[in-house]
């Protein structure tokens, strides 16, 4: 999966954070890509599940990892100009990926615990941090999924005040009946619907403990047609359709 960051925001990195990408684009079987992006700067990478899944979010111990970078070791950015078309040529630098251990000084980072409404851990969740209250549209941060024991650790780039949520799965809309959700400071689904309670935290401190309780999403009946002026914000690394001032990026990975 090809990752594209734009450049107004943080530089990705490998280490400290994980960044939730503004468009992802699949890699085929021959190691190509292409997606479609507006006019601007942005920042690359991609990765390659070890386990051949086509998940989403932070890299994982053994995938394959790349981050475009100039000589100096500083991330590379791609210009997009108005109805181009940009190859990057093939990508054949791509290692495998090992987090490095870091000390609390080095990150910045909320860490807590998913549990659900019978109080047991939760595994396999994921939190996403916003930087508005509403927490709607794409977040900025994304942790890695939740193990055995519903720990999770978010880190972030800088100190600031965020907003959390958590979710059983990587995408954003309204959640799927079944799905589990939560936000920090709430234990129901209607007080969800406030704005959220926002984490302050400061550059290379880690927030602990910052629990977050998760329900079950009930099951919707099946309704045709659509209410006026619905409207969902995209999923992290979605792709909606293309604006006007847009552009292609091709490239290959081996």
């Amino acid at each position: 999966m090809a990752y594209f960051f734009n450049a107004a925001g943080p530089p990705p990195s490998r280490d400290r954070y994980w960044r939730v990408p503004d468009k992802t684009a699949p890699i085929d079987a021959d190691g190509k890509f292409s997606v479609e992006l507006p006019v601007g700067r942005y920042f690359m990478g991609a990765v390659e599940r070890a386990s051949g899944k086509k998940d989403m979010g932070p890299p994982h111990d053994g995938d394959l990892f790349y981050g475009a970078q100039e000589r100096n070791g500083r991330p590379r950015e791609f210009q997009i100009k108005k109805d181009g078309v940009l190859d990057i040529g093939t990508i054949a630098q791509a290692v495998p990926f090992k987090r490095k251990t870091k000390g609390v000084k080095d990150i910045t980072a909320i860490e807590g615990r998913i549990y659900g409404q019978d109080g047991k851990p939760v595994k396999g969740a994921i939190v996403f941090a916003y930087t508005v209250s509403s927490m709607t549209g794409r977040p900025v941060f994304v942790s890695d999924k939740t193990g055995p024991d519903g720990k999770y650790i978010l880190r972030v780039c800088a100190g600031g005040v965020y907003y959390l949520r958590a979710r059983n799965q990587y995408g954003g809309g309204k959640p799927k009946g079944g799905s589990l959700i939560g936000s920090y400071g709430y234990s129901d689904l209607n007080a969800m619907k406030k704005k959220g309670i926002g984490i302050a935290v400061k550059t290379g401190q880690v927030v602990s403990p910052r629990d977050i309780k998760v329900l079950k999403v009930p099951e919707r009946r099946q309704v045709n047609g659509a209410l006026p002026g619905q409207n969902t914000p995209p999923a992290p690394g979605s792709n909606p359709a293309a604006p006007t001032n847009s552009a292609i990026i091709n490239g290959a990975a081996r």
